[in-house]
Order: structure tokens, then C-alpha cells, then sequence
């Protein structure tokens, strides 16, 4: 299953950032400020990330306070993931590479300057057989691991899995994760035990912005990969399904990729489909929908079509904020108490003014990595008041870049 999700964080970054064929954003002459660079610099380049943290190439991790002292070591026979902080632990997820074994010498073949059909054939055959008799799996290969975020002499606690772990919460005893077999599960942390487990339709193709379980005081609500909220009691012994709700109902690309809870409010995102739940009633938008972001009670969206989007709880389009950039492929949102920011891939740091919502203003990037169609070409994460490029971040806390 966990090619399925690669799969799909392929074919999203394709279909999100386009071709050379797809026309480009140009901003008018009038909203472009000055060129800024980024100012502040981490030792090391961003290697993998999700919603809620990111890896570095020297093992460093940044979760969504910033850098963090946790440290990744490198093994050759496995792959670590960050998933998220919480409740005062980190947690990773292991998966074991395939190992190879050989008995007794490498077989040497006769080399053929030129094969025949029928040669080429067995050589083909031959190989595949070679390296199905070589490859052996280990068990137990899906792991996680839960790692104080006081980094002290307590040992790390290893849950093994039967998949891969796509996101993971936890608040006391408890550890909710949503499986890339589309499951939602909880564990018993002290006794590693699985108590609760609920399986959804397969999701072939997925968003790589997972969200994560979100508890609540007597329930824990799963973001599932099939465009529902599992909502499961948590009180009982054994935890049941308390509601059913249903996002969407895409084939693809259709998990939620954003869910916050906020005392009685809660809201949730597919690539598709916003919905926020007021006091027990629902209001739906319908978009191509990048990214969400949920701050100071308000909701902003970022579309495919370059749209930014400021939004009620109630998702009221009446007064909603609208910023339309024509063919910008946004990335990143970063709100402070009077400025929201995000990246467009061909190199600007686009700003809004949250007191007149339509007023924009556009920074070239200047001295930033780009690919042969001009595209920033590395990895991007955000937090609360950063937006990090590859080794590189700009610090917003201040309302200017």
C-alpha cells in the first residue's frame, strides 16, 4: 500500500504544478514591490515533508514550532518518516526496505554481443527469477516509533504495524493512526495492543497533505483516505463508530487533507469538497482546493486556479475575500494577526492585507532554485509564521517578508 500513496504524492505534484504546456502567472507591474530573498538559512536542505513536519538531509526535524533537537539516524534497511508531534512525543514510522540475499557466489552469464527473441527471452526470465530468490522480507517491517519530545534517557516506545502508518495522534493512553490500507486504528501505548479497528474502502491514489486523528474530549475523529470523518467513542472498553461523515466521493485524491477542531466547530477538507460542522450543522464549498488553513475564526483557502479565499465558519460566499491570480499555482499559507502569505511556484511571495482582502502585493524571489521551466524546484513547508525552500526560510512574524 505504501506504493499506492507514492503514486499518488507523484502524480499530484504532476497534475498540481502542471507542464510546460500550462500558461504561467504574471503579476501586473503594479502589485510587483521589490525582489527579497530568504533571509535565514538551516544547515541542511528540506528532504521529505508532510503537514506537520519535515525532514532534513542530515537527519534534523522541524515539526510545526520550527526546528526541533530530534535527530533522525540513517539506516541502510530502513525508511523513516516524520508523522507529527503530540501529547510530548514524536512519532516516526519505520518501514524495512527490501533485503537482498545471496548463497554462495554470484552466477556469472555468458554475455551475448547480440540475442536472439528466444535468448533475450530467457535472460529475461532468468533475472526475475534471480532476484525473486534474493529478496526476502522481513516481518514486522511497519513500525512506530513514539519518542519523548524531552529527548531523555527514557526509551522510545516501538508499536509494530501490519501497514504503513500515513498519520498518527495521541492523548493519554491512546494512539489513533490512519493506515495507508485506509484504516483507522487505535492502540493501547502501554500494552501495544490494538483495541479498535475499522477499514474503509482502498484508496488507489492519494494527496500527500494527510491530516491527522484529532481527539476530542470523549471521541476521536479519523480523517479517512476515502473522503469521510470516522468518529469513534473512546470512553467504552471497546471503542465503536458513533458517525459516519461522508466529505466526498471522489475515486482519487480523495482523503482529507485538513481537518481542525475549534470547541464545537469543526472543519474538513478533501482536494474537492470544504465543510465546516457549527453546533451540529453542516455548510459545504465545493473547490479545486491546494491547501486550507483555519485562524483567527476564519477559513482560507488556496484553489488550483490561483485563488486565495477568505471564508466564514458558515462558508457563506456572500462575503467571502477573494484574490484571483490567473494561472499561479500557490503553495504554503502562512496568516499572522494582519497578513496572509503563500509561494507561487514560479518564484514569488505573493501577500494579501486581511483588513482589505483584495489588496495583494508581489515579491520576486531573488537568488532561489529553479527547474528548466522556471518552477521553484525543491521542497516547501510552513508553520505558524515561516515558510521554508529547500535549506532556506523567511521569517513573517513581523507582517513583512
Amino acid at each position: 500500500m505504501k506504493k499506492v500513496w507514492i503514486v499518488g504524492l507523484a502524480l499530484l505534484v504532476f497534475v498540481g504544478f502542471g507542464c510546460d504546456g500550462r500558461k504561467n502567472f504574471t503579476p501586473p507591474r503594479s502589485k510587483i514591490v521589490r525582489q527579497i530573498t530568504f533571509s535565514h538559512a538551516l544547515k541542511n536542505s528540506i528532504i521529505f515533508t508532510n503537514r506537520y513536519g519535515a525532514i532534513l538531509s542530515n537527519g534534523g526535524v522541524l515539526d510545526r514550532q520550527g526546528l526541533t533537537q530530534l535527530k533522525i539516524e540513517k539506516k541502510e534497511d530502513k525508511e523513516t518518516s516524520f508523522l507529527n508531534e503530540s501529547q510530548d512525543y514524536y512519532i516516526l514510522a519505520h518501514d524495512c526496505w527490501r533485503a537482498h540475499k545471496r548463497n554462495g557466489p554470484k552466477v556469472k552469464h555468458k554475455k551475448h554481443t547480440t540475442l536472439t527473441d528466444k535468448q533475450a527471452q530467457e535472460a529475461i526470465i532468468d533475472n526475475i527469477e534471480e532476484t525473486d530468490q534474493n529478496v526476502e522480507l522481513h516481518d514486522h517491517c511497519h513500525q512506530l516509533e513514539l519518542i519523548s519530545t524531552a529527548l531523555s534517557a527514557t526509551p522510545s516506545i516501538t508499536i509494530p504495524l501490519d501497514t504503513y502508518p500515513l498519520s498518527a495522534s495521541i492523548k493519554g493512553n491512546q494512539l489513533a493512526v490512519v493506515m495507508a490500507d485506509n484504516s483507522a486504528n487505535i492502540y493501547d501505548i502501554k500494552t501495544k495492543k490494538l483495541i479498535f479497528n475499522e477499514k474503509g474502502s482502498s484508496s488507489p491514489a492519494i494527496n500527500s497533505l494527510v491530516a491527522a486523528p484529532v481527539f476530542l474530549d470523549t471521541v476521536v475523529v479519523f480523517p479517512m483516505l476515502d473522503g469521510r470523518l470516522l468518529v469513534v467513542d473512546v470512553v467504552p472498553k471497546e471503542p465503536r463508530v458513533v458517525r459516519n461523515i461522508v466529505l466526498n466521493s471522489e475515486k482519487f485524491f480523495n482523503n482529507v487533507i485538513y481537518l481542525k477542531v475549534d470547541e464545537e466547530n469543526m472543519f474538513a477538507a478533501t482536494g474537492k469538497r470544504l465543510v465546516s460542522v457549527i453546533s451540529g450543522q453542516e455548510f459545504s464549498f465545493d473547490a479545486d482546493i491546494v491547501d486550507v488553513l483555519y485562524k483567527h475564526h476564519r477559513l482560507y483557502v488556496l484553489t488550483l486556479d490561483g485563488r486565495i479565499l477568505e471564508m466564514d465558519q458558515t462558508l457563506n460566499d456572500q462575503g467571502m475575500g477573494v484574490v484571483k491570480l490567473p494561472f499561479a499555482m500557490l503553495n504554503t499559507i502562512v496568516v499572522t494577526d494582519k497578513k496572509l502569505y503563500t509561494l507561487e511556484k514560479r518564484g514569488y511571495l505573493i501577500e494579501v492585507d486581511l483588513e482589505h482582502f483584495d489588496d495583494y502585493r508581489v515579491y520576486p524571489l531573488k537568488n532561489v532554485s529553479k527547474n528548466m521551466s522556471g518552477h521553484l524546484d525543491k521542497m516547501t513547508f510552513y508553520t505558524d509564521d515561516k515558510i521554508y525552500y529547500d535549506r532556506y526560510y523567511l521569517n513573517l512574524s513581523y507582517n513583512h517578508p
